[in-house]
């Protein structure tokens, strides 16, 4: 989960510099929408992850 966190947090910078340089938003804004959907896949990932039926161990 951290590495979702800083996905998250490498996202809401990217905005913040979209909204402190507008001239160069558009590549920000991009930038700012590859950091979400990497998010997006991880939680993805993760719910797979954990609902995996379990298995028993051959005895």
């Amino acid at each position: 989960m951290k590495e979702f966190q800083t996905c998250r947090a490498m996202e809401s910078l990217c905005r913040q510099r979209a909204s402190f340089f507008p001239e160069e938003s558009w590549k920000h804004l991009a930038e700012a929408e590859m950091w979400q959907h990497k998010a997006m896949d991880l939680i993805a990932e993760h719910h797979v992850e954990c609902n995996q039926p379990v298995t028993k161990a051959a005895a």
